[in-house]
């Protein structure tokens, strides 16, 4: 694949994340999201950063009517996946299963020029829930986490000004620190540093 084919396809797959992103930030003050709009007002209560990073309300199978008419594209990015029964299914339903089915409030992974290439979800489940459920605080779609450093594509103009950078753990301590002003701010999608990432940091904040 050439350099404009992989543009093309790379802007074609951001085009389908943001319609599932503006759906899911209109449903997020629907009254299927109030726990997890509770959430996000407990960490971020300020409504501009909320819209800024776009969280959003995916939902679960159960409330899958609400995102329905997207169904083709949740499929083509595999946040949805189908169960069907053929010729036994003569009422023409649906069964299935939504990738983020427990975790619900997300929000998109952009790269360093803002093109969404995924999207992460955090569950609001306790830690006892999450330890019996066997699943993680956060689930993302697939991504090449060593490609991407999270709120860079905000972050960059602070980082090139003043030739710093401060790398965080999480997603939401990033967004956190962007809230209070400190923009050069950003952080690792993955457990370690790559080469890519650091060349990333270096191309914004130059050699100082």
């Amino acid at each position: 694949m050439n350099y404009k084919s992989y543009t093309l396809q790379k802007l074609n797959k951001s085009g389908k994340f943001n319609k599932i992103i503006d759906v899911c930030s209109g449903l997020l003050h629907n009254e299927i999201a109030t726990d997890q709009l509770n959430y996000l007002n407990s960490r971020f209560s300020t409504e501009s950063i909320q819209k800024e990073y776009q969280f959003g309300y995916f939902p679960s199978f159960k409330n899958f009517d609400h995102i329905k008419e997207h169904k083709e594209t949740l499929r083509d990015l595999k946040l949805f996946f189908e169960q069907t029964w053929g010729d036994l299914n003569p009422f023409n339903s649906i069964a299935g299963t939504c990738f983020f089915e427990q975790h619900n409030l997300i929000f998109p992974i952009k790269d360093d020029f803002g093109n969404v290439v995924g999207l992460s979800g955090r569950t609001i489940l306790s830690e006892f829930e999450q330890k019996n459920l066997k699943i993680d605080r956060y689930k993302n779609s697939f991504f090449v986490k060593g490609e991407i450093l999270f709120g860079l594509h905000l972050a960059k103009e602070a980082i090139a000004t003043s030739g710093k950078v401060i790398l965080v753990e999480g997603q939401f301590d990033a967004i956190l620190c962007h809230s209070k002003g400190f923009y050069n701010v950003v952080s690792l999608a993955g457990p370690r540093l790559s080469d890519y990432q650091f060349y990333l940091l270096r191309k914004y904040a130059g050699s100082q």
